[in-house]
């Protein structure tokens, strides 16, 4: 396989939306260039984690949304920007719900089992790149599926591990359960006993994860 790793304008010098624009011109300049690049446009996928999930995903649903100021590529505009599939991993799929989670845990704080875990920074970051509460509804790819706004529903893979504190399983369920009834194919895996970014660490679980993820696109094409 052909891999592409684009690379997104981040905040606090560039807030959202312009991270989305950024891939999804990355998504256009791919499909474009694909027989150069000894690939296929038509077998273009999204693959990305946490943050990067976010940003799949609302570029998978929404490849046609107006581009956001000017982006560092030439992507043409008339380049289709649809995927034939996605995968997220571990993916903050609902913005707001998340700030709202993290902002909990700050005023109660626990013990945590994810030594990478930090509220403070999570929050901070929220507040750097999307600015306000508005925007981060505006954001959320699960409000995007709920109100019927999604262009398109590719078929999905998330991954999800069970001791995750950076964004909780049930806003992933919540997500998955919502793009089902929006008629969209979604696999969910859940890994037991590792924590947020697991599958970027060498281990067993790391190793059953990437061979779930390379099953998911093989199937996608056939």
């Amino acid at each position: 396989m052909m891999v592409v790793a684009l690379d997104f304008r981040m905040g606090p010098a560039h807030r959202f939306p312009t991270a989305v624009a950024d891939v999804v011109a990355g998504i256009r300049w791919t499909k474009a260039h694909a027989a150069e690049l000894g690939a296929r446009a038509d077998h273009v996928g999204l693959v990305g984690g946490s943050s990067g999930g976010h940003l799949l995903m609302l570029a998978a649903l929404t490849p046609h949304a107006p581009a956001f100021g000017t982006t560092a590529v030439d992507a043409p505009a008339d380049v289709d920007a649809g995927v034939a599939y996605a995968l997220a991993l571990w993916p903050i799929l609902d913005p707001p719900a998340r700030y709202r989670y993290l902002l909990d845990r700050q005023r109660t704080p626990s013990p945590s089992r994810d030594p990478f875990f930090q509220p403070e920074r999570l929050i901070a970051a929220h507040d750097a790149f999307f600015g306000d509460e508005a925007t981060m509804a505006r954001a959320s790819a699960l409000r995007v599926v709920e109100a019927g706004e999604a262009e398109h529903l590719p078929p999905i893979w998330i991954a999800h591990p069970v001791l995750d504190e950076n964004v909780t399983l049930a806003m992933t369920e919540r997500f998955v359960a919502a793009y089902r009834r929006a008629g969209g194919s979604a696999a969910l895996e859940v890994f037991a006993g590792v924590c947020h970014g697991f599958a970027n660490f060498p281990g067993e679980t790391a190793d059953e994860c990437i061979a779930r993820m390379r099953q998911f696109v093989a199937r996608q094409l056939v």
